[in-house]
């Protein structure tokens, strides 16, 4: 099997870790944001507004956020090709500790639509937000730093996409 990325046999470990620790908080932020998503969507088809409602601002912020949920999740693909590189160039004998990815725990969301419910699940939605960007960013940043030593140039392409990711979520 050829791999895509060239990770030193002495770098391999720490690689898989902290690619491994990137694509969990991007798996945890992605499943925040649709986990929310799907109670928004019904929340507002409750009140009869779907999505063939939406007026041409509402359209525009959802290609956006589309447009950035697809690069969180080419970014994945990435980090999900690293991690299995570097696990491959463990040295002999070495084996990984922990899963790739560990599974985010979602938030129950209230199961009735009121005001108070609203606010609840856009506060959730929110605070969730914060904190799994941060938590991606702390993930990611020693992973670019150590991917920009290594000699390939698919590990050079990583770190600009996520220096591309930074920039886009701390706008």
């Amino acid at each position: 099997m050829a791999l895509r990325f060239e990770v030193p046999g002495d770098e391999a470990a720490a690689t898989l870790t902290e690619a491994s620790a990137a694509l969990s908080a991007l798996f945890a932020l992605d499943a925040h944001i649709q986990h929310h998503l799907v109670w928004l969507a019904e929340a507002a088809e409750a009140f009869g507004k779907g999505p063939d409602l939406d007026d041409e601002q509402t359209k525009d912020a959802r290609a956006a956020s589309n447009a950035q949920t697809e690069r969180m999740r080419a970014l994945r693909g990435d980090l999900a090709d690293l991690a299995a590189d570097a696990e491959e160039q463990l040295p002999a004998g070495a084996v990984a500790n922990a899963p790739i990815v560990k599974e985010p725990e979602m938030l129950i969301l209230p199961e009735t639509l009121g005001p108070q419910e609203l606010m609840l699940v856009e506060r959730s939605f929110s605070a969730g937000l914060a904190r799994y960007v941060h938590e991606a960013t702390m993930a990611l940043r020693p992973l670019r730093s150590r991917l920009r030593t290594f000699k390939d140039v698919p590990s050079g392409q990583l770190a600009e996409n996520i220096d591309a990711f930074l920039a886009a979520v701390h706008r």
